[in-house]
């Protein structure tokens, strides 16, 4: 095989299994996409609740359920939903990222998921810290992920 092809099936490979834990969200009058990050919480975009109190989520497997808003960080952009969700296996460690690391974004609608490639042009900074040895999340953050 060539470079590119295994490059592609890696790709295709590593969308398969992470899509069950990508989902969509309904509220806020945005299309959003959001990931469960451990069993019982999901990860999304802050900006794009618009205050809502509680939101609907709409998994791999065509189900819904219903998730509050334990917590938000508007200077990060990341607000965490807690609600009932299937079992996930715990995230494996990734390397570094280093500018021109690719990365492969996903997302779901509300009735299939998608995945593209790209490349990062910069390194941030871990929570807006000087070094991801020493970056903390956010306290809400920490309480409600336990």
């Amino acid at each position: 095989m060539s470079l590119l092809a295994d490059l592609s099936t890696a790709a295709s490979s590593l969308a398969a299994d992470i899509g069950h834990r990508i989902v969509a969200i309904r509220g806020g009058g945005r299309a959003l996409s959001g990931f469960i990050w451990r069993r019982g919480l999901v990860v999304t975009s802050e900006e794009g609740l618009d205050g809502e109190d509680e939101v609907e989520v709409l998994f791999d497997g065509g189900s819904s359920a219903k998730a509050a808003i334990a917590g938000r960080d508007p200077s990060t952009d990341v607000a965490l939903l807690k609600l009932d969700t299937p079992d996930v296996a715990d995230w494996t460690a990734a390397g570094a990222v280093l500018p021109a690391s690719l990365a492969l974004l996903a997302g779901r609608g509300e009735g299939s998921g998608g995945a593209c490639a790209a490349a990062t042009s910069t390194r941030a900074c871990i929570w807006r810290c000087g070094s991801a040895r020493a970056a903390k999340a956010p306290r809400w953050w920490r309480r409600t992920a336990r």
